[in-house]
């Protein structure tokens, strides 16, 4: 509970002050938007929605039904055994198989750099977390770091890990294992120093190199529009979470 509403009132904050203390409130204002009604969904859209929503039952089927029956042994194994990777190639598969869209019109689209990209740096992350660099900053924060300032550098160096990449995928996988000893060890809450990593990971995880950011990128129609949205994503927007982020971690740390 306490990740949840820390992740919904930190970005509602920095939103609500870039609309009201900014010129974006009045810009939107008067910007003119004019809105028409879609067209109905031909055959080949609604296909696709369709197998969009099955994949969605079928991914989603697996670890509801485990968390409804924990000691059902049938429901554990399918749990485990459930690849999202496999079962979204299968539909693909499915759906070249009734002609619901051009695949060559489809790969050119593909933001292939930014993929390579994003790919070649959790590549880096995940060699430097087998080298024992987790293991090292454990130790360090543990024996050099006071007790009162830990959640700060716990949301520092989540950030800067997100910078690069994933928060779910990367950053809480390698740091929530370390938050049991260390908070035992200093006597500090554990939910306090969770609650850090998430924030944290999450301010910066619309950097052009993670996860937030690279959707953001693969979601622009032109060459021409990334490459004036990777700075901004990188200097103004990342910076912008980080310090958000920042003084949120510091106001739980002193007022918790």
């Amino acid at each position: 509970a306490g990740i949840f509403v820390s992740t919904l009132v930190i970005p509602l904050l920095v939103i609500s002050v870039l609309v009201f203390l900014t010129g974006h409130g009045k810009a939107m204002k008067a910007s003119v938007f004019a809105a028409t009604p879609p067209t109905p969904l031909n055959r080949e859209q609604r296909m696709t929605l369709w197998l969009t929503l099955a994949m969605m039952a079928i991914v989603l089927a697996a670890p509801i039904a485990y968390l409804m029956l924990p000691d059902n042994p049938t429901a554990r194994l399918v749990n485990s055994k459930m690849d999202i990777g496999l079962i979204a190639s299968l539909f693909s598969v499915i759906a070249l198989l009734l002609k619901l869209g051009d695949e060559r019109k489809a790969m050119a689209s593909v933001p292939w750099a930014t993929l390579i990209m994003i790919c070649g740096v959790g590549m880096l992350i995940s060699v430097a977390i087998k080298a024992g660099t987790i293991d090292i900053l454990a130790s360090w924060m543990g024996n050099s770091i006071p007790p009162i300032l830990v959640p700060l550098v716990f949301g520092i160096v989540a950030a800067f890990m997100s910078l690069f990449s994933s928060t779910l995928g990367v950053v809480t996988p390698a740091l929530f294992p370390m938050v049991p000893p260390i908070a035992s060890a200093l006597g500090l809450d554990p939910l306090i120093l969770f609650v850090a990593i998430v924030v944290g990971s999450q301010a910066t995880s619309i950097s052009p190199f993670s996860s937030g950011g690279s959707l953001i990128l693969g979601s622009c129609p032109t060459e021409q529009s990334r490459t004036v949205l990777f700075p901004q994503l990188l200097f103004r927007a990342a910076p912008l979470g980080f310090v958000a982020a920042l003084i949120f971690n510091v106001l739980l740390t002193v007022l918790y």
